[in-house]
């Protein structure tokens, strides 16, 4: 199948392009690549959003975490759209509840959704590439509260979507990962 930065893309280009790689990480503090789905079989083989089987159909996606935040190159397929070339806002809200989890877990913090509100700003298309970035604040000091903003725009800099969520601590540790 399809897999994580250093991968073949359904149209067999390199993905992501390395001219896309350099402004994806030029905000990025100490850039280091990281496979999702190696992350996350730790807890799910079948996780909903960044199992093998649906990276390359739905979706493809590399990504990289910093000290504290992490970017994410993604491109929808036809499968995850809605009208047209339209992709469906309930699979770009997937993917980015997966990238406000997934980037808590590489800031050491397991957690669950709370609240999130989306603005979908303009329409995404399939097969284009977008740049997801994802800020997490972590909780203040008896809080069990974590913000996570995350922005999907293209690689010019336009923003489409923009999503502010608060995640709650789970009570349970993360197991042990030699994955990031």
């Amino acid at each position: 199948g399809i897999r994580n930065n250093s991968t073949m893309a359904a149209d067999r280009t390199p993905w992501p392009p390395d001219e896309l790689k350099v402004i994806a990480l030029r905000d990025l503090e100490n850039p280091r690549p990281f496979d999702p789905v190696e992350v996350l079989e730790i807890w799910n083989k079948r996780h909903f959003v960044f199992a093998r089987d649906k990276i390359g159909k739905f979706w493809e996606v590399a990504a990289w975490h910093g000290d504290k935040d992490a970017v994410f190159a993604v491109r929808f397929f036809p499968d995850a759209s809605n009208v047209g070339r339209g992709v469906h806002g309930g699979a770009i809200a997937s993917v980015i509840d997966a990238v406000e989890g997934i980037s808590c877990i590489i800031n050491g913090r397991s957690v669950v959704t709370g609240e999130r509100h989306i603005r979908y700003l303009n329409p995404c298309t399939v097969l284009v590439p977008y740049l997801m970035k994802a800020k997490v604040t972590p909780p203040t000091s008896g809080s069990r509260r974590v913000f996570v903003e995350v922005t999907l725009e293209d690689f010019a800099g336009k923003l489409y979507v923009e999503a502010k969520t608060t995640m709650v601590l789970m009570k349970i540790p993360l197991p042990p990962s030699s994955k990031l």
